[in-house]
């Protein structure tokens, strides 16, 4: 299902997640492979620390912006932009 960005979702992408390299590169790479941009940006997950896009590694996730690792997973971007913690 495609559908449009909201006003909140796409500040969010172009502060947190476009400022990032490694996480832009990602996202390039599963679009390229006929990924949907929504649902992969969405899967990411928040780092703790910074508030950043981080990916999953291992059993827990690691921020590439702040170098931040964790042994759990717990909130991704869809439920962070969701939940109001970001504004």
């Amino acid at each position: 299902m495609s559908r449009e960005m909201s006003r909140q979702e796409e500040l969010f992408f172009a502060q947190k997640l476009a400022a990032e390299p490694t996480l832009a590169a990602f996202l390039n790479n599963q679009v390229t492979n006929g990924q949907n941009f929504m649902q992969q940006a969405a899967k990411l997950y928040v780092c703790e620390r910074c508030e950043s896009g981080a990916l999953a590694h291992g059993s827990g996730y690691a921020c590439p912006h702040c170098g931040y690792k964790s042994n759990t997973r717990n909130t991704r971007v869809r439920d962070f932009i969701k939940g109001g913690y970001w504004r």
